[in-house]
């Protein structure tokens, strides 16, 4: 009874492990898609010499290839975007929250991801919920 019950326990701990691997990884792909989304808007702005980030991200249409990037892995609500055609701002997870903000506003949020508190700031930078900066391939 007791080594049941133990055995029970393992597969509980193992199972929690792998799931919250699993977490992990879908949002570390979310700050990795953000992070496309963020290079394809500073490419937009200094091709168009603009000092105004876009309104939305059709304008990113030459800069950042398939939309893919605009639905966050863990968003399972949407479907996945794969090209143009198929673009609907409502298969879209990421919220642009200040369109058309300028430049020079380099601590505001351009963009957040509502599952993953993911965010975009004017800099450039892609942070998560807690302020962190991320990197490719880091969290």
């Amino acid at each position: 009874m007791v080594l049941a019950l133990a055995g029970i326990v393992a597969i509980l701990a193992i199972k929690n492990t792998a799931g919250n691997a699993q977490l992990r990884l879908k949002s570390k792909e979310c700050g990795n898609q953000m992070l496309r989304v963020s290079v394809a808007t500073l490419m937009w702005m200094q091709l168009d010499r603009n000092r105004h980030f876009p309104k939305d991200f059709v304008q990113l249409f030459d800069v950042l290839g398939p939309p893919k990037s605009l639905k966050c892995p863990s968003d399972t609500k949407r479907v996945p975007i794969y090209d143009w055609q198929q673009y609907r701002p409502e298969n879209v997870t990421y919220l642009v929250i200040n369109p058309g903000i300028s430049l020079t506003n380099t601590n505001s949020i351009f963009v957040i991801c509502p599952i993953h508190g993911h965010v975009i700031k004017t800099d450039g930078i892609v942070y998560d919920k807690d302020g962190k900066r991320f990197e490719r391939g880091t969290w």
